[in-house]
């Protein structure tokens, strides 16, 4: 499955007018990207299914990640990055 989204960190850049209007740029090698159309509408669908997909991870980090918490000295370990990973991504999304 090809990824049609705009790849990279993900920048919004807000613009002050009577209107607030948000720009979605991908940052490649710190350089801006601006997406073409066909990534614009991949972008869209990504944003609409971000909630639900933050509640799965939520979900799957509740009941898959039990006992994969990392312990000290076991942090290499494959559950043990995946449950870092998935925390992380919450974390990036809520705070």
């Amino acid at each position: 499955m090809k990824t049609k989204h705009t790849k990279g960190e993900w920048v919004v850049e807000v613009h002050s007018s009577l209107l607030y209007r948000y720009d979605i740029l991908g940052k490649v090698n710190d350089k801006f990207h601006v997406p073409n159309q066909e990534e614009s509408k991949a972008n869209i669908k990504l944003i609409a299914a971000a909630p639900e997909l933050l509640e799965v991870l939520k979900s799957a980090l509740a009941i898959f990640g039990r006992g994969y918490e990392p312990k000290e000295g076991a942090e290499d370990t494959v559950g043990s990055r995946l449950y870092l990973e998935m925390e992380s991504a919450i974390k990036k999304a809520t705070e």
